[in-house]
């Protein structure tokens, strides 16, 4: 558990099981909701699974954790689960923008596609400026 997702994870005493993310105590080897071993969980699924995967988690911070360390990756395997972070939680303006920022990192046609569309068709203006500008930095090369 030394990658930052991990932390996030188990972050401030609280604790969840990184499949289906209910609440358990920092003790708990099997989740009580979902079955899943944790400790083979954590050991067995690789990390970009995880991390996508970790785009789902209910608390905003393990949220963006994993929107960064993927924009570290730039894996093409996180542009349709990126761009449904943004549309999932469109008043999340910090979250929106580093998921812009990550989709520019993995700069392939799907992102850049995807970034025109988040600068035509987003709820909010912040949003859609964001992307225009990074598409414009995209074309720009």
């Amino acid at each position: 558990m030394n990658r930052s997702i991990d932390k996030v994870l188990m972050m401030a005493a609280t604790f969840f099981c990184p499949q289906c993310f209910t609440k358990v105590a920092e003790s708990t080897e099997i989740c009580p909701h979902c079955h899943t071993d944790i400790k083979q969980y954590l050991n067995h699924v690789p990390y970009l699974t995880r991390l996508i995967h970790a785009l789902a988690h209910p608390e905003s911070e393990a949220r963006m954790s994993a929107t960064i360390a993927l924009a570290g990756l730039a894996a093409p395997e996180a542009v349709k689960p990126l761009l449904d972070l943004i549309a999932q939680w469109p008043s999340d303006v910090v979250q929106g923008t580093q998921a812009i920022d990550a989709l520019m990192q993995i700069n392939t046609m799907e992102a850049r596609q995807g970034i025109d569309n988040i600068s035509k068709t987003h709820p909010s203006v912040v949003i859609r400026r964001v992307a225009e500008r990074a598409l414009s930095r995209l074309l720009e090369g």
